[in-house]
């Protein structure tokens, strides 16, 4: 009695739970099945000659055949592992409904043996479409722009780079930016904004296939990969041209008017790079031309545009390198400090590199002043769109900032992942500011704060991860210097006390020769560890690298004040060329020296 309640019990539950039961005797080539699993499979599937039904594939989805297959050739077979025991085996598999739509299941079976052979197989089946639906909605929140349904700037780098793996393709990377995207903005509200910006995915989404790769980075700019071109240059242009077309606005405030544009830039693979580093660099060095040459036009990528130093800046890209700032951020940030005429121009283009490369909305630098009594926003960069950083920081949300600092592993930083989980005081003065997300690393000297860098997520949560948290410190580490002294950039970076432990973090290859007797002055850690020996510093650079007791014949370094020289030289001593840049610094107590950048 106890026994049959318990079994009522059971088939109780899995009623609940839409869990239906199968039992399958194999010698008999027969099934049993519980109430539940009659309103799943309904009247259509026979109990009698169950393998025949297999077989011959039963309403199971085409795509999922094989798992029939596979289970009626496991079934077929001897199995002495298995000898008067039993064995598990699960599957995901599609069927088609009594509603006529096809279902997911999730099937979990014993398979009971006989001395080698099975004979009987105990089943679970389960239906999975709502856990699956939910499964889609977690991974489509964690991969689609909430405003537009694209691919969001992580998911469509992660989607192209697999595309541009393909081999023997040939596909084109499109880089988007909205003409006039900011006036609307400012004169018509963010709503007028956002309308734009979903109009722009619906144009894109119409112009482009189902096959080509869709996402919105930040703000008003979008990518493109239009896959499969091979070599329609006249097909891309015509597309540009259809979606110019469609983009093209106009708004009407007043006695004025506000014209909306598109322009774009295009990058061809593998001609202009086979990376999505690569690739958008150039497409975003065209962009950058579009824009020059009047806007609303499309312009595909030319070597020659890397003539352009302001272009190269604002797209990241080093003559010689595809992108010198996603490779080596640390190295370019210090090689754009040392080599700028205007600091002050040179520090705002990098905040700009920085949000594009980290894809933030508002990139900032912030000073203490009057021995901590108040601060100024000194730097900014936002995306189109964006409320200014000093309207976004004052008061109360300043203070936010400034109770969560912590000295973490990384430095002394102020971090919030997400304003949605705060506390509601704090939770509702953030987003009313549209701060979804911060970042800030403090400027020291010593025990001062002298200011902050900080990164702000309008829109979306952030887990900020290492690389940002190490390459934020860096550039504060870099900042202090420049700002406790605004005076020669050479001087001052390398006469600060932090200069040796910035490059110590640096994976590159980095020492120091004295010009005059060519002594290695400092190696750091990554040249020390493949370079150095307990005699190097001080060692003769020829004899380290060269394995040479005299000097070469030719010094591959330029002396000179602020003079940058490429080089490449064998080392025969490890049987490898390498390459790189040195410049022209003043090293300790004013000793004329080449600090040397070379790649691993």
């Amino acid at each position: 009695m106890s026994e049959a309640i318990d079994i009522a019990i059971y088939k109780d539950i899995f009623s609940c739970e839409n869990i239906g039961i199968i039992v399958w005797d194999l010698a008999t080539d027969a099934v049993l099945y519980d109430e539940t699993l009659e309103k799943i499979l309904g009247d259509a599937v026979q109990k009698e000659h169950f393998s025949q039904v297999l077989m011959n594939r039963v309403r199971v989805h085409p795509n999922d055949h094989h798992l029939l297959l596979e289970l009626l050739a496991f079934l077929s077979r001897t199995h002495k592992e298995y000898r008067d025991s039993k064995c598990s085996m699960v599957f995901e598999y599609r069927m088609l409904g009594t509603d006529g739509v096809y279902h997911w299941f999730h099937l979990r079976q014993l398979v009971y043996f006989k001395g080698d052979y099975p004979y009987k197989a105990v089943g679970v089946l389960r239906n999975t479409d709502e856990e699956r639906r939910q499964q889609e909605e977690l991974r489509n929140r964690a991969e689609r722009d909430p405003m537009t349904g694209l691919y969001n700037k992580e998911r469509v780098r992660e989607l192209i780079e697999a595309a541009l793996q393909v081999a023997d393709t040939e596909n084109a990377l499109l880089v988007l930016d909205m003409d006039g995207f900011k006036q609307v903005n400012d004169q018509l509200g963010h709503l007028a904004g956002d309308a734009v910006i979903s109009d722009m995915a619906l144009s894109l989404q119409a112009v482009f296939r189902r096959t080509d790769i869709l996402g919105r980075i930040v703000g008003d700019d979008f990518v493109v990969l239009v896959r499969d071109t091979v070599g329609d240059t006249a097909f891309i242009m015509d597309r540009c041209d259809q979606l110019r077309k469609l983009l093209r606005r106009s708004f009407t405030q007043g006695k004025k008017e506000i014209h909306v544009t598109g322009s774009i830039g295009i990058a061809l693979a593998p001609q202009d790079g086979t990376t999505y580093a690569a690739l958008f660099a150039c497409a975003d060095a065209a962009l950058y031309r579009a824009k020059r040459l009047g806007r609303d036009t499309q312009v595909f990528y030319e070597p020659h545009f890397e003539n352009s130093q302001e272009a190269r800046v604002l797209a990241g890209i080093e003559p010689g390198a595809e992108s010198a700032l996603l490779e080596h951020p640390v190295e370019y940030i210090f090689q754009m400090l040392y080599e700028t005429k205007d600091a002050d121009i040179t520090v705002k283009m990098l905040l700009e590199i920085f949000a594009k490369y980290f894809h933030v909305h508002r990139v900032y630098i912030y000073q203490m002043f009057e021995e901590n009594y108040w601060s100024q926003c000194i730097f900014e960069w936002r995306a189109a769109g964006i409320t200014s950083t000093d309207e976004a920081h004052y008061g109360r949300v300043a203070e936010i900032v400034q109770q969560n600092y912590r000295q973490t592993e990384y430095g002394y930083f102020s971090e919030c992942r997400d304003a949605e989980e705060l506390a509601p005081a704090e939770r509702d003065v953030l987003l009313a500011q549209k701060v979804r997300a911060f970042l800030h690393c403090g400027i020291m000297d010593g025990d001062r704060f002298l200011g902050c860098v900080g990164f702000d997520d309008v829109y979306q949560a952030r887990i900020w991860t290492r690389k940002e948290h190490e390459v934020l410190k860096t550039f504060a580490d870099i900042m202090g210097s420049f700002l406790l002294n605004q005076s020669r950039i050479n001087t001052l970076l390398v006469g600060n006390r932090h200069f040796r432990l910035i490059l110590d973090t640096m994976d590159s290859y980095i020492w120091v020769i004295r010009q005059d007797t060519h002594d290695i002055l400092y190696m750091n850690t990554s040249a020390y560890h493949d370079f150095g020996q307990e005699s190097s510093i001080l060692e003769k650079c020829y004899k380290i690298f060269r394995g040479q007791e005299e000097s070469c014949a030719e010094c591959p370094f330029s002396p000179g004040d602020r003079t940058q020289t490429a080089f490449s030289f064998w080392n025969e001593k490890f049987q490898r060329t390498l390459t790189g840049k040195s410049f022209s610094v003043q090293w300790d107590e004013n000793i004329a020296a080449w600090l040397v950048f070379a790649n691993k």
